[in-house]
């Protein structure tokens, strides 16, 4: 039984890891800026393109994605 938890434990260890990943951590987060939900929209769907030309295939439910609003004193 002691060989059956060590192993299990590696294994746990090993899928928290990056190495099953194709996207490193510092990437998986992306925080996009953008005044309007299309302009969201278009930035995220480029940044994504990105992502895709310089890993191939993935997830993209793998990504945290932020929609972070920017205000200016012209919608006030």
């Amino acid at each position: 039984m002691r060989n059956f938890e060590k192993r299990l434990s590696q294994i746990e260890k090993e899928l928290q890891s990056d190495q099953y990943s194709v996207i490193p951590k510092a990437e998986r987060f992306l925080a996009i800026p953008a005044y309007t939900r299309e302009e969201f929209e278009a930035k995220k769907n480029e940044r994504l393109a990105e992502l895709h030309r310089k890993y191939g295939d993935f997830k993209e439910d793998s990504l945290f994605i932020v929609y972070i609003r920017k205000f200016s004193m012209d919608n006030i």
